[in-house]
């Protein structure tokens, strides 16, 4: 940066300027997290059907605990701990008692998110937290 004055003989002044560059992905986990008991839950799965056909299936695991209440309108309000995350497995077809079991296995976060047309996710994906527009009440990605 280089600051410059209106007096005569005084300045331009060149300081050195460093940054840390933007994160591939929105994150504020740096360590291992406790989050104690998260004891509610909002957990969905979109299993390929007549409509969908993805080349993976999604699920989205909202957990939460005491301090905080999920609304009607899908709105979190309160105080406390809550973790939302959004998994990729392969693909899983709809069936008629409605069970799905989510695979075990290690899942690696992305640097991708649903605003990025070229990455096509895939089996063991975890969505980053998306970097654009977000609302605590409306968490998009991880």
């Amino acid at each position: 940066m280089i600051v410059t004055t209106d007096v005569e003989g005084i300045g331009p002044f060149e300081i050195p300027v460093t940054q840390e560059g933007k994160p591939e992905f929105l994150s504020t986990l740096e360590e291992d997290v406790d989050f104690g008991v998260l004891t509610q839950s909002r957990i969905a799965v979109y299993p390929n059907d007549e409509l969908r056909h993805q080349p993976y299936t999604l699920w989205e695991l909202k957990l939460w605990d005491e301090g905080i209440t999920l609304t009607s309108s899908q709105m979190f309000i309160g105080t406390g701990n809550r973790l939302h995350m959004k998994l990729y497995t392969d693909p899983i077809e709809k069936n008629d008692d409605n069970i799905y079991i989510l695979p075990e296995g290690t899942y690696t976060v992305t640097t991708a998110d649903i605003e990025d047309s070229a990455y096509q996710f895939v089996s063991r994906d975890i969505m980053c937290g998306r970097a654009g527009f977000s609302h605590p009440k409306f968490p998009s990605g991880t």
